[in-house]
């Protein structure tokens, strides 16, 4: 049922109510005015009563002056004033007519419709009266004369047989017009009972019908409000309306505040809830494009594309006070009344499986696209070449483990362990480089990212260790990987001719030739690496892997802090190529050296002072006058570096770092020396183990 339809017997109820009270009205104005006449009547009745008597009594008293000898006008003229109001009434009963009030006022007469007979005989009675007071007065209230004491004395004859008659016959009438008006107000009287219990029963009928339609409505109010809480408690996403001073409605989906992680948000300012929610940058845009949709100017189609909160990323404090990330969508809708713009409906919902999903499929492909690369550069490497990398990677990521693992309980506990993380992920880094493996590279670097977080914090606690683990874990996938890779060439290999096996495979310098020219193009670099070895020079496989880290950190650092940029080397008159010296040869009897030397700028030794009076390691007194070998053995300390940005190849302080430990873990020594704007170079020494087999340099 829709529009006035379902209220019909409410109005028909209040239609006939009003018919009902105008109809009374209206007949109430009829008998009223009827009942004003029959008054009206009735008092001119009595009157005529009066006059009447009046009439006789004059005559009486004119024939008592006369036969006196006195004078008779007064009594004349209220004579002739009595037949004159007696016959205007008369006649006004009879025919209808203006007359003369009890006021002394005009008023209106209505012709009488009862007694009409007890009028025509007064009528009658009454014009042989007339006839008989000629000689005296008239209808017209006018004196005539002075009658004889004949004419008095018939008149007074007249008078006294008729009188009573006369009285008789208007009280008839005065009887008869008071038993019309009883009966027109019992009527009314009726009438008025008849139309107020009408009213009330019709009253109450509208009451009724209104109570009913009040409680239909209410019915259907609480049915639609049930429903609507149905909806607003089931739907996943946020619901709810916004007005123009953005302010949340009181209605709302029951998941909006676990959406938003706070409760009793309605009547808050959406851009105050989500000010403790997102920067104030993607605030402020989402202020200026809600003032856009309010607007009205701008289609609201267009602005779906521009929407700041499409897509946002917030921080929230969950149940068990853990603060937990989500990325929620809002969308908004604008809401007409009429043709006014008044309120958005805004949904808000929660997107964070969809992101993680999408993420997590982007970081699949990502790694499926990496194991391609990997699996293109490893077809360029022998088994072992291969193995002793996993090998070696393996077994770096395993002391990661058991560094994490240990308790730590003190800052000084927890930096060393940093500072040992630091060493074994920069050598990962470095072998990974070497091999021109970006993708563990990359882990390498941003593991070492973290790191560098770390060393910045006043407390360490394990709590603050635990985004390490993941990334160790994260790494555990990713030569897990490999492995399998590995396995899938090993496959691939045994596949391919014998001939293939005899090719030679890269060594220890071609790792270094491709990790030297990767790190000068990525440092905006010219270099030449010059390899010399002399014969018969052989590296124990005890040796290898040491020798193998060191190399690539000095050939790593040489380029990065040694060799300028090209238009560097040039205006101060050196070649645009700069040169880097690797010399392996027999040292002193039982050991071998090599020597790793290039023509760069240097140590600059004022660099190493002001970094060690800025990380607070000498005071500036005590830095002016440190000797070079003084500062040199700062350059060994986890952390210390005095490159002025952190890169993938350098400005973390741990490649001289790594180098010391793998000289000594083989029982060598290092040592440096320095030639300003010419050059640096590093020797190594390590004992000769030639009981055990080696490797041909």
């Amino acid at each position: 049922m829709s529009g006035l339809a379902k209220f019909r017997g409410l109005i028909i109820a209040i239609t006939l109510f009003l018919l009902v009270v105008a109809g009374v009205t209206t007949a109430n104005l009829f008998i009223a005015r009827d009942l004003n006449q029959d008054s009206i009547g009735i008092n001119l009745a009595g009157r005529q009563r009066m006059l009447s008597q009046r009439t006789a009594k004059t005559i009486f008293q004119t024939q008592a002056a006369l036969v006196a000898g006195t004078d008779a006008g007064a009594a004349q003229k209220e004579l002739a004033g009595a037949v004159n109001l007696f016959d205007q009434t008369l006649n006004g009963f009879r025919n209808g007519a203006e007359v003369i009030g009890g006021a002394g006022k005009p008023v209106f007469l209505a012709k009488a419709n009862v007694a009409q007979d007890k009028i025509a005989a007064a009528t009658e009675i009454w014009q042989q009266y007339q006839q008989v007071l000629a000689p005296l007065v008239n209808v017209k209230g006018e004196v005539i004369g002075t009658p004889s004491l004949e004419q008095m004395e018939a008149l007074a004859k007249f008078a006294s047989a008729n009188n009573v008659q006369i009285l008789t016959l208007m009280n008839e009438l005065t009887t008869a017009l008071e038993t019309q008006a009883t009966t027109r107000a019992e009527r009314l009287r009726l009438l008025q009972v008849l139309a107020l219990g009408t009213a009330l029963l019709l009253f109450g009928y509208i009451v009724f019908i209104s109570l009913r339609n009040l409680s239909r409505a209410d019915a259907e109010l609480l049915s639609a409000k049930q429903e609507t809480d149905n909806i607003l408690n089931t739907v996943k996403d946020g619901l709810f309306l916004i007005d123009r001073d953005i302010k949340i409605g009181s209605q709302q989906s029951k998941s909006l505040e676990q959406i938003f992680g706070m409760k009793e948000i309605a009547g808050k300012g959406l851009l105050d809830v989500l000010g403790k929610l997102v920067p104030e940058k993607t605030l402020q845009t989402a202020k200026t494009f809600l003032d856009l949709l309010f607007g009205e100017r701008v289609k609201e189609a267009l602005m779906g594309d521009v929407n700041p909160l499409k897509e946002v990323e917030i921080n929230t404090v969950g149940d068990l006070g853990k603060r937990e990330t989500k990325y929620l969508a809002f969308q908004f809708r604008r809401v007409l009344t009429g043709e006014n713009l008044t309120h958005l409906l805004v949904s808000a919902a929660d997107i964070t499986p969809e992101v993680e999903l999408r993420r997590e499929l982007d970081l699949t492909r990502k790694r499926n696209e990496e194991q391609v690369i990997l699996l293109t550069k490893m077809m360029h490497l022998s088994g072992a070449e291969l193995a002793s990398f996993m090998d070696k990677t393996q077994s770096g990521l395993d002391e990661m483990n058991a560094v994490l693992a240990s308790s730590g309980t003190s800052k000084s506990e927890n930096m060393g362990k940093i500072a040992q993380l630091f060493r074994v992920v920069h050598t990962i880094k470095g072998d990974a480089a070497a091999l021109d493996f970006d993708p563990i590279e990359s882990w390498a670097h941003r593991f070492e990212d973290k790191i560098h977080d770390l060393r910045k914090l006043d407390v360490i606690s394990g709590t603050e260790l635990l985004p390490l683990t993941v990334a160790l874990r994260e790494m555990y996938q990713q030569i897990s990987g490999i492995r399998e890779l590995v396995g899938k060439l090993g496959e691939v290999r045994s596949t391919l001719d014998h001939s293939e096996s005899s090719k030679p495979k890269a060594s220890v310098w071609a790792k270094a030739q491709l990790l030297a020219a990767k790190v000068a193009e990525r440092e905006g670099k010219q270099v030449k690496l010059d390899i010399r070895k002399d014969p018969g020079v052989t590296i124990s496989n005890s040796q290898f892997h040491g020798l193998s880290d060191a190399l690539v950190q000095l050939v790593r650092n040489a380029i990065v802090h040694g060799i300028e940029r090209p238009e560097q080397r040039v205006a101060i008159g050196k070649g645009e190529e700069g040169l880097i010296r690797i010399h392996l040869l027999h040292g002193s009897p039982g050991y071998i050296e090599i020597n790793v030397e290039d023509d760069g700028s240097g140590i600059d030794m004022d660099a190493v002072r002001a970094r060690a009076v800025r990380d607070g390691l000498m005071e500036k007194s005590a830095a002016a006058s440190a000797l070079p070998k003084d500062l040199i053995k700062l350059l060994f300390r986890g952390g210390f570096s005095t490159a002025d940005r952190v890169t993938e190849d350098g400005g973390r302080g741990v490649g001289l770092d790594v180098i010391e430990k793998s000289v000594h873990a083989m029982n060598g020594r290092l040592s440096i020396g320095v030639k300003p704007g010419r050059g640096t170079r590093f020797t190594i020494v390590v004992p000769s183990n030639d009981s055990e087999e080696g490797i041909a340099a």
